[in-house]
């Protein structure tokens, strides 16, 4: 059994739960939510701008950067329509296409975060040469 974890965010909170690759998505998430002593259907669970996929392992959701490491970090959203800025409190009107839109643009920022760390990488190698 090959060790994994996932670190969940919910407003701020990161709690990390330990698992096996493979773990079943739907049992991972249901020990964050007994740890945080929530209801399973309660929160919505995003991993890389789209929402997880209960029925598969670890192994089978995380991207090939994430399975190296062994590790994945999933945003925790509240089920509800309406949110509040975590700053002013103020609340915000979001409908799903713009939280759709939103992890989108954080998947997209993801990716060139992960094509600029493996130019540099290959950049140094070139240069080490």
């Amino acid at each position: 059994m090959s060790n994994a974890s996932v670190e969940f965010t919910f407003e701020g909170k990161v709690v990390k739960i330990q698992c096996s690759r493979d773990d079943k998505m739907k049992d991972i998430c249901e020990k964050y939510a007994n740890k945080i002593e929530t209801n399973l259907n309660s929160p919505v669970f995003s991993y890389g701008g789209s929402h997880l996929n209960f029925q598969l392992k670890f192994k089978d959701q995380v991207n090939a950067i994430d399975k190296e490491r062994n590790e994945i970090s999933v945003l925790v959203y509240k089920k509800e329509d309406e949110f509040s800025c975590h700053k002013s409190g103020e609340k915000l009107n979001l409908n799903s296409e713009e939280i759709k839109d939103i992890n989108t643009s954080i998947s997209n920022i993801n990716d060139k975060e992960k094509d600029v760390k493996l130019t540099l990488e290959n950049n140094i190698k070139k240069s080490s040469e």
